[in-house]
């Protein structure tokens, strides 16, 4: 089960960074500024340790929703730069990582996570750009802005990708680790298979009532019976 339940949540990362990230060491000699990225990317604080006990697989299943609401608010919120920062979440405890371009979208992004419903605990470990990394290196987000003229409507998909997610397995009926999530131009379309026609009508149901959905394809198969699950 964590298996399966650590592969829903790659699959829902793809392209949105929802992976860990690399980490580095500055010098405390380091500028203030510096001195706060160093502070953003200290390894193994007391609440991540707390967090590495060995978990159900109930509780995968909870992290991998709750990282999907938590992306899911920061790709929505237009002062936060949702593309560029990664998910992470164990036993509750929300980790923040990536780069950002200062110090207002840090705390924008923790506030976001923070009034998420069901997380515990946010630890910070986003670190402020520096002014060289900013010039040579284009964020995700900026890549992603350039990458067409549409590319609006690219990162509209990935948030209506992460609502649908989010609320298939946060849904009792629907089974949302077995059904898959794919979006364009508002259009979402379900696939994957399930044990019942009634978990199959479920998903859709739950797909169609997201905010901002145009159109549900249903690509989903009924388990035939007498398979093992």
């Amino acid at each position: 089960m964590k298996r399966a339940a650590f592969g829903a949540l790659c699959a829902l990362g793809v392209g949105l960074g929802l992976a860990g990230c690399t980490e580095r060491t500055i010098n405390a000699s380091s500028p203030p500024e510096r001195q706060y990225r160093h502070e953003a990317v200290a390894k193994h604080t007391p609440a991540e340790k707390a967090t590495e006990k060995p978990r159900g697989a109930g509780q995968v299943i909870s992290d991998v929703t709750l990282t999907a609401k938590v992306k899911s608010a920061l790709l929505a919120d237009k002062t936060a730069p949702g593309m560029q920062i990664n998910v992470d979440t164990k036993n509750g405890v929300v980790i923040l990582r990536g780069e950002v371009d200062n110090r207002e979208q840090i705390q924008k992004s923790m506030a976001i996570a923070k009034k998420t419903d069901g997380v515990k605990m946010v630890v910070n470990r986003l670190s402020v750009k520096t002014a060289a990394n900013a010039k040579t290196k284009p964020s995700a987000w900026q890549k992603t802005g350039s990458a067409a003229k549409g590319a609006g409507n690219a990162v509209s998909d990935a948030v209506l990708k992460m609502k649908v997610k989010t609320a298939l397995l946060a849904d009792k009926v629907a089974p949302g680790m077995k059904v898959a999530v794919d979006t364009k131009d508002g259009v979402v379309t379900l696939s994957g298979q399930v044990d019942s026609r009634q978990q199959m009508e479920r998903s859709i149901a739950v797909a169609k009532k997201a905010k901002g959905v145009k159109e549900v394809i249903n690509k989903i198969s009924v388990k035939p019976a007498g398979t093992k699950a």
